[in-house]
């Protein structure tokens, strides 16, 4: 028998109330979830298979020409023309472009600038771009001297350096996006003498070059 110093028994303790199906979701809800769950897997699985399988490459870009025309020690603008070929080897895949930025360097100096408009380039295709520069205004007068100077010697090296935005278009499926830079380096520009009433032009010397995707 217990022991009450009242004689009476102890109050019994309180219980404590347990909810054992609050955190249990019904079937229905875990099946959908485990569907959804699934399908996404799927997805994913077929989207890696179909990128290894195409193995998408992003462009071959090839500099036809280069002109230079109208430079003088008085022309605040000379004129520029870039001839690009560029090229869709993929067998499947098409490839749009966007935002093609491209620049012409002398050293590391930015002398003349172009935009390309948009453009879709289908599998195995080819394009070819003529794009007409705009001289920077802002280059510095410095720089502007030593490439008077280098027109002494008849030729001038250059570069032309290609940035935008590429999306390989692979089946239903959502484009894959990167950012693309090519580089056209050691673009002799052979000069004409004597200058023209205008100044003097210049033409690309060698030939064709393929540029360098970076």
């Amino acid at each position: 028998m217990a022991n009450s110093t009242n004689g009476r028994w102890p109050p019994p303790h309180p219980e404590t109330q347990t909810h054992p199906h609050c955190f249990n979701f019904s079937p229905f809800i875990r099946g959908f979830a485990a569907g959804i769950t699934l399908l996404l897997f799927i997805v994913c699985i077929i989207y890696i298979l179909q990128y290894l399988i195409f193995r998408p490459i992003l462009l071959a870009l090839r500099l036809d020409s280069l002109q230079f025309v109208n430079f003088s020690a008085t022309a605040a603008a000379p004129s520029w023309v870039v001839g690009f070929s560029i090229n869709n080897p993929n067998k499947k895949l098409a490839i749009s472009f966007r935002n093609l930025e491209s620049s012409i360097y002398y050293k590391d100096n930015i002398i003349a600038q172009a935009r390309t408009r948009r453009f879709l380039l289908p599998p195995r295709n080819s394009t070819t771009l003529v794009s007409p520069f705009i001289a920077d205004l802002l280059v510095d007068e410095s720089v502007l001297n030593d490439i008077h100077g280098d027109l002494e010697r008849g030729t001038i090296d250059f570069t032309v350096v290609v940035l935008g935005y590429a999306n390989v278009e692979i089946g239903v499926w959502r484009p894959i996006g990167t950012d693309i830079r090519v580089v056209c380096s050691d673009l002799s520009v052979k000069f004409s003498w004597p200058p023209g009433l205008s100044g003097r032009s210049g033409q690309l010397v060698g030939g064709s070059r393929q540029c360098h995707l970076h």
